[in-house]
């Protein structure tokens, strides 16, 4: 039986997202990240050797225009909706789900919450 890894899902997810903008990192960056950047998370609910779940994807810019913010989550958004990524030990599609403006605090920081619905299967081991 094929069983579930998630360290594939992390490093697939990190080829796909960084093929669409490099300044991006799982889960949270530090302090002194250099703007925009992309954060991402997933979470996944699994079912024999199949997983089924979601994908957020944080957009993060600082300025006052929305418009590098736009265009990067414009990227991800079209690179992924309805992506199959297949590589010897990774099945995973990617469908858009929706799209949302963050308000932070600092009027300043711009960002962007893509989600991503999520489909993985093992592949060959």
């Amino acid at each position: 039986m094929t069983k579930i890894n998630n360290k594939r899902i992390r490093l697939a997810l990190k080829e796909i997202i960084r093929s669409i903008h490099e300044n991006a990192s799982y889960g949270w960056t530090t302090d002194k990240a250099r703007y925009p950047y992309v954060t991402y998370e997933y979470e996944m609910r699994y079912s024999g050797n199949k997983g089924i779940g979601t994908l957020e994807i944080n957009v993060w810019d600082l300025g006052d225009s929305t418009e590098q913010v736009e265009d990067i989550a414009d990227n991800l958004e079209n690179g992924l909706n309805e992506l199959i990524y297949n590589d010897d030990h990774t099945i995973l599609k990617l469908y858009t789900n929706s799209r949302l403006a963050i308000l932070d605090d600092n009027k300043d920081i711009k960002r962007r919450r893509l989600l991503f619905e999520m489909q993985y299967y093992p592949g060959r081991e």
